[in-house]
């Protein structure tokens, strides 16, 4: 990601800090400033911005890691399932086939969210579109 050019390092340094899951404390350590100027730039619409982005930079990092390892992962779970190991117990069974649903559930979830957030930008689309007719004013009068 681009530095943002409208915070100093100090805010850059504070955001990144806070975006990685850093306290306060320890990100106002890191940038050399007061808990107090975080909690004043948390305030700003700018500071907020960039902590929102750079978690979205730590979470697309991450996400490529996880996805490449997810097949291998599911594969993993499903052996344990279907093992005839008798070291291996029922609840261990058990919480694998939680993680299987669990995973399918929340992707079944996300895919719902995403289809009607894309209807409704389409919706929206279609209304900013649509120009208004001529607008008349109802009186009393017949």
């Amino acid at each position: 990601m681009d530095r943002p050019t409208t915070l100093n390092e100090r805010q850059v340094l504070a955001a990144q800090a806070l975006a990685a899951g850093f306290t306060w404390r320890d990100a106002a350590k890191r940038a050399k400033c007061s808990t107090e100027g975080i909690r004043a730039w948390k305030q700003t619409e700018e500071f907020n911005n960039a902590i929102w982005d750079y978690q979205q930079e730590i979470f697309h990092r991450s996400f490529g890691v996880t996805s490449q390892a997810l097949p291998e992962a599911i594969q993993k779970l499903r052996e344990i399932i279907d093992t005839e190991d008798p070291d291996i117990g029922v609840s261990v069974k058990v919480q694998a086939i939680k993680i299987l649903i669990d995973s399918a559930h929340k992707q079944f979830e996300a895919r719902t969210i995403e289809r009607r957030i894309e209807h409704l930008e389409a919706y929206a689309q279609r209304q900013a579109l649509n120009p208004v007719g001529e607008i008349r004013e109802i009186t009393g009068a017949a």
